[in-house]
């Protein structure tokens, strides 16, 4: 037991969606409605059984919608140039394991050539409670290790950064769908099997939102939870994610820089000992 938990939130309608995301949105449970005449460069869904390896208490023949993904999204009032840069969607059923909150398979970013550091990301929360729990993760003969990891929780119209190197998942902190949109370079491909050979991340937030420890891992990181605000460690961007995109893409450009993480966020990489 940790004896840690995270503040769930409580289901709402969110009546300004639409101007969180900065374009017209809706979804019907969890799942987007962009405006009319959008398209995508790659649209998926992830089954609840898919979940079966890094989730003790899933039916892998389950093929309930746990999350859907819409990514490279076009927009035909947000006319993003797409570049090395795509402007991503996800929104969550609020299926989940039965013992633990809706969560993602989760991934770590793979690194660009020549580059010492994988890619980082950038979150929108646009509905319900989100979090993302951040980690690093080693492999030893007798199991899943790590030294560090973070609970970031965010609110609807929240930003968080997720930082190169760290493996990350998100778990819906919240009794219903969520949505959240995301920036990545398109280079940033996600390893998957890592946490699939560890069995999920360090821990497991139960529906109650108490915190355990993942017993399929044999060294637990050390844990803090933290709100967005927090975690950032300053400003991050003063419009909604796809209106940066579209109306300044130089602000940004350190995502698909990952060296030039520690000059954009200086707090933040200090705070996750970024070499």
């Amino acid at each position: 037991m940790v004896g840690m938990r995270i503040e769930l939130g409580s289901a709402r309608q969110v009546s300004d969606l639409s101007e969180r995301a900065g374009f017209p949105l809706t979804h019907s449970g969890g799942q987007p409605f962009p405006e009319a005449g959008y398209s995508t460069e790659e649209s998926s869904t992830r089954l609840l059984g898919q979940l079966a390896g890094v989730a003790s208490l899933v039916d892998e023949a389950d093929r309930t919608i746990a999350y859907w993904m819409m990514n490279g999204l076009r927009l035909p009032s947000l006319p993003i140039d797409y570049g090395a840069l795509r402007y991503e969607l996800t929104g969550f059923s609020g299926a989940g394991p039965r013992d633990e909150l809706p969560k993602s398979l989760g991934h770590v970013h793979a690194r660009p050539h020549g580059s010492i550091h994988g890619y980082p990301e950038i979150i929108e929360v646009l509905h319900g409670r989100i979090a993302f729990m951040v980690f690093d993760l080693q492999h030893h003969a007798a199991g899943a290790a790590g030294d560090r990891a973070w609970i970031v929780v965010g609110d609807p119209g929240d930003l968080i950064v997720l930082p190169p190197d760290y493996h990350h998942l998100t778990i819906v902190a919240d009794r219903g769908p969520a949505l959240f949109a995301d920036v990545i370079d398109r280079g940033a491909v996600g390893d998957y099997e890592g946490l699939r050979a560890a069995g999920g991340g360090p821990y497991l937030v139960r529906p109650s939102g108490a915190i355990d420890a993942n017993p399929r891992w044999f060294r637990h990181p050390r844990l803090d939870v933290l709100a967005a605000s927090e975690w950032n460690g300053g400003h991050v961007l003063d419009r909604p994610l796809g209106r940066a995109l579209a109306e300044e893409p130089d602000q940004l450009a350190w995502l698909s820089d990952p060296d030039r993480f520690r000059e954009r966020f200086p707090a933040l990489a200090e705070r996750i000992a970024l070499a």
